[in-house]
């Protein structure tokens, strides 16, 4: 199974696109308890090692004591993003996210991990990655793209947070990412690539040696990984244990069906700008292994479809495309598709009140 590659030539890679959230799945997602509390127990045990007094953390974020040390407990993203904050409002580490995430092993992850580790190629586990994201990244979504030399990482939050909480959240992706390849590639960091989109802090110091090249003042933040390894086969691949694994995220990816509408989050998710335009819904079933008729159906049973979330990533898009100076307005429509400029600037008047120009000269574009 080739790794799924969202093509973005004559594009930018970084994506930090603002994500539309319905109040409808807010209510389906952001208060329920699905996030496995393995992750967040990582940041519990750095409090904890610092002398605070977990007991008390958990007590001002809302969560029993109980659920946390349950191996099988589960928090909301809301009790999750409020847990980060209030660790580093307490710790005054602006630098936890990266600590976190250099902690975390492939085993945090539950069947997807083992599923990942047993994977015939690194190019195989980040393809089973992708497909069972949905599983334990729920909250965050993961772009995929590539440029010449490198396949490229992106994580965008799908909640609102503050500025230095989503800097800890992002910080802690990427240096886990980091961790899982550097199990899964050669031990050479030899051409990958961590970029921060914000100046260099002075806690990175502690950390230098422990991650690969870092470069800083980014458009984005980004794992940057070389192509040339992707085929590289993984000493812990097992075909059977894969067969298990995989039956058993499927599982628990049909449990979740039942109250969780991921399908909608994961095609968007999915719906990245190519040169070639957007995915068809037939490219798209086949990326979340569906048939089209099952994909176009579980998209009716949560009052979507393909058209509707293709004019919502347009608009996602179109935000990110006018922070690009460089591109003018007529590129944009062309780019986004319309092949008549004046549709563009109707849709966009819908979507912000506001024309293109307008929107532009008014400096408006910004990171959500």
């Amino acid at each position: 199974m080739p790794i799924e590659r969202e093509s973005l030539r004559g594009h930018s890679s970084c994506h930090w696109w603002p994500r539309v959230t319905t109040p409808r799945e807010k209510t389906n997602w952001m208060q329920q308890a699905q996030l496995p509390v393995a992750y967040s127990n990582l940041f519990l045990d750095l409090a904890r090692e610092r002398g605070f007094d977990t007991q008390a953390l958990l007590a001002k974020v809302g969560i029993a004591a109980d659920v946390v040390i349950d191996p099988m407990g589960r928090i909301s993203y809301e009790q999750s993003v409020r847990m980060i904050g209030i660790i580093l409002a307490e710790t005054g580490d602006d630098g936890i996210g990266l600590e976190v995430g250099l902690r975390q092993p492939l085993t945090v992850h539950g069947n997807l991990g083992l599923a990942m580790m047993c994977s015939a190629t690194a190019g195989d586990a980040l393809a089973m990655l992708k497909r069972f994201w949905h599983l334990r990244g729920r909250g965050i979504q993961l772009i995929t793209a590539e440029d010449e030399h490198h396949i490229l990482f992106s994580f965008q939050p799908d909640m609102t947070m503050s500025a230095a909480v989503r800097r800890v959240l992002i910080d802690s992706f990427l240096a886990s990412f980091y961790r899982g390849l550097n199990f899964a590639l050669p031990a050479s960091n030899a051409g990958h690539e961590i970029w921060f989109e914000y100046a260099e802090p002075a806690y990175i110091e502690h950390f230098k040696s422990r991650l690969p090249t870092l470069r800083y003042g980014q458009p984005c933040s980004q794992y940057r990984v070389p192509k040339s390894l992707i085929s590289h086969p993984l000493a812990t691949a097992s075909p059977e244990t894969l067969a298990m694994a995989v039956a058993l995220c499927e599982r628990e990816s049909d449990l979740l069906d039942g109250d969780m509408d991921h399908i909608v989050a994961t095609t968007r998710s999915a719906m990245t700008l190519g040169a070639d335009g957007y995915p068809e819904p037939r490219q798209l079933a086949e990326q979340l292994h569906m048939t089209p008729r099952t994909f176009r159906r579980r998209l009716q049973l949560q009052g979507c479809n393909y058209r509707q979330l293709l004019e919502d990533v347009r608009r996602r898009d179109s935000l990110q495309l006018l922070a690009n100076p460089a591109l003018e307005i007529q590129q944009i429509a062309r780019l986004l598709g319309y092949s008549d400029p004046a549709n563009f600037t109707r849709a966009f008047r819908l979507w912000t009140g506001r024309t293109p120009s307008h929107y532009r000269e008014l400096g408006e574009v910004r990171e959500p």
